[in-house]
């Protein structure tokens, strides 16, 4: 059946694309003294994204539609393990070092070998390692399986895999990732309380520019109209009065 995604892609794509279409549009009339109009459809944000993802173009070079593939990651092996007491992983090898160590730590170099000479694949190609990607983690998930949380993570720190624990979003709210991360200031929102906020996730010249309290609907109503529309105190008064303004 169709499932919608939990994450909002189009309209966090639409407000970056948004974003970056007024910078360029500033440097523009910057550049020439001219302004432009945009228009920015969510659907051609979505579209747009399906295309640059080749997702429309397979269908139409390949006329085949992309597989459901789960947590697999398309086109090279990444795949999600739990250990044997509960703890689920993420694990993505994306070149042969990573593919090498994986199989070293989980003890499967010799049967991936066999593997491969059975299937007559190559598994130094990413492309191979992800047709095979089941007969794959059907040797790895033993090991996982076999041991600990703990222990896998060790491992797993201890080569150059790329991994991670899969946490609640309360978890990762406790984390330090979040708690002593230099993107994140705590923000007193009115009629909402405190609370740790990101601020934009890119550091200029080493610093996070640091989040602010929102205003409240209606709040700066006022010096909006004063300011831009040089209303005086009446004028605005009359609005608010009559309900154009709130």
């Amino acid at each position: 059946e169709p499932v919608n995604h939990v994450l909002p892609a189009w309209d966090v794509t639409c407000g970056v694309y948004t974003a970056l279409s007024v910078v360029t549009a500033l440097r523009h009339r910057d550049a020439t003294g001219r302004g432009q109009h945009i228009t920015i459809p969510l659907e051609n944000v979505a579209l747009a994204t399906a295309g640059n993802l080749s997702l429309l173009t397979e269908a139409m070079v390949n006329g085949t539609s992309r597989q459901r593939i789960g947590n697999a990651v398309y086109g090279t092996y990444g795949q999600n393990f739990t250990s044997r007491d509960g703890v689920a992983f993420m694990v993505v090898a994306l070149t042969n070092r990573h593919f090498r160590d994986l199989t070293a730590l989980t003890g499967t170099t010799e049967a991936v070998a066999a593997l491969a000479d059975a299937l007559g694949a190559d598994f130094s190609d990413e492309g191979d390692r992800y047709r095979h990607r089941e007969a794959l983690s059907g040797l790895f998930g033993d090991w996982f399986s076999a041991h600990t949380g703990a222990e896998i993570g060790a491992a797993l720190s201890a080569s150059s895999v790329l991994w991670e624990r899969y946490q609640s979003f309360a978890d990762t709210a406790a984390d330090a990732k979040v708690t002593a991360n230099p993107m994140f200031t705590e923000l007193d929102q009115p009629r909402v309380g405190r609370y740790l906020a990101a601020g934009l996730p890119v550091s200029i010249d080493g610093t996070y520019p640091a989040a602010q309290p929102a205003p409240a609907l209606g709040e700066n109503s006022a010096t909006v109209l004063g300011e831009w529309l040089s209303l005086d105190g009446g004028q605005i008064d009359a609005l608010f009065a009559a309900g154009v303004v709130a």
